[in-house]
């Protein structure tokens, strides 16, 4: 497999489903359209994926979800279940990582 950092996302949706959410991901690029049936958009940005800062609550939200996960982990190791301690640790992990980028 080769991969080169794009990614093209095909699928196939009746004229009018597409119709409404078109122009929503700023990232869109038509590669073709040879009924000229789709609407003119800007060029493509990625302003919508910039991160941006948290506010207080979120950011406790977040404080809050780490410390509830982190418990959970420790049973999960203490009893053998390992699965229940992964998907908790892949929360505590997300959880950190957007206190840790995102702290006010």
């Amino acid at each position: 497999m080769v991969t080169f950092g794009n990614r093209i996302d095909l699928h196939i949706e009746t004229k009018e489903s597409m119709m409404d959410g078109y122009v929503e991901d700023k990232l869109t690029i038509p590669l073709l359209d040879k009924d000229n049936c789709l609407p003119l958009i800007p060029d493509p940005t990625d302003v919508d994926y910039y991160v941006k800062k948290t506010t207080e609550s979120l950011y406790m939200s977040y404080c809050n979800d780490f410390w509830w996960c982190l418990q959970n982990v420790a049973k999960g190791i203490w009893r053998d279940e390992l699965s229940i301690s992964e998907v908790c640790k892949k929360v505590t992990y997300r959880c950190k990582g957007n206190i840790l980028i995102n702290s006010p």
